[in-house]
């Protein structure tokens, strides 16, 4: 059964919070700290930013906290230095520079962008943290992202925006934190392999955001993905799930466009805000099993149909064109209404005809679902005690017969 905190699902063609006990991230550094390794923080390396811990029963408030330094010390080599401010690069000579400084961490912002990238670009195997942005924007000639072996940590916004020849997110292997992850308009990325490192994102508003990669066709990278606060991700090439296999957990909000025909390989389990799950192939709501709470449900035929959140304890199913069944919509209480409507290819309200008397506490509207019989669309209003059709159960199916 999956259970509303205020909640709402909405259907449409297009957190669980943390346990009572509450969670530490395994993920987190705290406890060891890096500065013995790399040399780049002579009191104790990365503990301030590793650690994060989970307060009980909050769902969305989860906080950064700082972990217990690790008690490092400083490489003998100095392996790199802390580069006070902004740091800008849009030409291969303002590149040549940033290497020569061998920073280990930026206090401000990097943005590199504009550059055109040589075949043998050396990397910045010394950087392991950018305390504010991070912006890798309009390159040319860079195809990947081994330009950062060693970076952990990205304090604020990290975008990947418009490079035109990245194929691939790789290099990013160390990568375990960041504010937000914004990868947008790089017209021949094909998959997201570079970000298995992360897993659980402990900043309050941490989000992930994948949008407008035309050639994307392909979520793995993200299947080591555990929990993050938010999500976006706009890839209509992509036709499987599966590399979000490994998402339980999201606090906020989670849209999802894809061109698949089910989101079957998803194990989600709870979502605090809006799941907006979207697919113009979708033909069954198989996937959704392992959810136990939710904070509304979207399923639409494109993103913008989800952008318009749905009304709190709703249920709507609505112009999924390709839609034929509602197997797999799992046991919803209490709804605070149900529509349905414009499902050209729906049969069968399916597993709604078992719900108990009491679940719909508000209004029903199910409409312009031509295949859909009339008849099983009376049977759910008359078996609803707390909600009713009135006026509004209309251009079903009113030939069909109901067994």
């Amino acid at each position: 059964m999956v259970s509303f905190a205020a909640a709402s699902i909405f259907v449409a063609a297009c957190g669980e919070s943390k346990s009572d006990q509450g969670l530490v991230a395994a993920a987190g550094t705290a406890s060891s700290g890096t500065a013995g390794v790399g040399g780049t923080d002579a009191t104790g390396g990365s503990a301030g930013t590793g650690g994060f811990l989970y307060p009980g029963g909050s769902g969305s408030q989860y906080q950064p906290v700082a972990g217990t330094n690790g008690g490092g010390v400083g490489g003998a080599g100095g392996a790199g230095e802390v580069c006070v401010g902004d740091r800008t690069v849009v030409n291969l000579d303002d590149y040549q520079l940033l290497i020569d400084e061998r920073c280990s961490k930026i206090t401000g912002k990097l943005s590199i962008s504009y550059v055109q990238f040589g075949e043998t670009t050396p990397a910045l195997d010394t950087l392991t943290t950018v305390a504010g942005d991070l912006e890798i924007a309009a390159t040319s000639g860079l195809t990947s992202l081994e330009l950062f072996p060693s970076l952990e940590v990205v304090g604020g916004v990290f975008d990947i925006l418009a490079n035109q020849g990245l194929t691939t997110l790789a290099g990013l292997d160390s990568l375990r934190e960041f504010g937000h992850l914004n990868v947008t308009k790089n017209p021949v990325l094909v998959d997201l392999v570079g970000l298995e490192g992360v897993t659980v994102l402990g900043y309050i508003n941490a989000s992930i955001k994948i949008v407008d990669n035309p050639a994307l066709a392909s979520l793995e990278g993200l299947q080591n993905l555990i929990e993050v606060p938010g999500v976006t991700i706009d890839a209509e090439a992509v036709t499987s799930v599966a590399g979000l296999g490994g998402l339980l957990h999201v606090p906020g909000n989670l849209y999802l466009h894809v061109g698949a025909t089910s989101f079957a390989g998803l194990a989600l389990q709870t979502v605090g805000g809006t799941l907006g799950l979207s697919s113009p192939n979708l033909t069954s709501l198989e996937g959704l099993a392992d959810l136990t709470r939710v904070g509304s449900l979207a399923i639409a035929n494109t993103l913008d149909a989800l952008s318009a959140p749905p009304v709190d304890g709703s249920l709507s199913i609505y112009d999924n064109p390709e839609l034929t069944s509602l197997a797999g919509l799992p046991e919803i209480p209490s709804p605070a209404g149900v529509t349905i409507g414009n499902n050209a290819k729906l049969t069968t309200l399916g597993p709604l005809l078992s719900w108990p008397a009491d679940t719909v506490v508000n209004s029903i509207a199910i409409n312009s679902n031509p295949k859909l019989p009339q008849c099983e669309v009376d049977a759910f209003d008359a078996a609803q005690l707390n909600a009713s059709c009135n006026a509004t159960c209309s251009g079903n199916d009113d030939l069909a017969s109901c067994n």
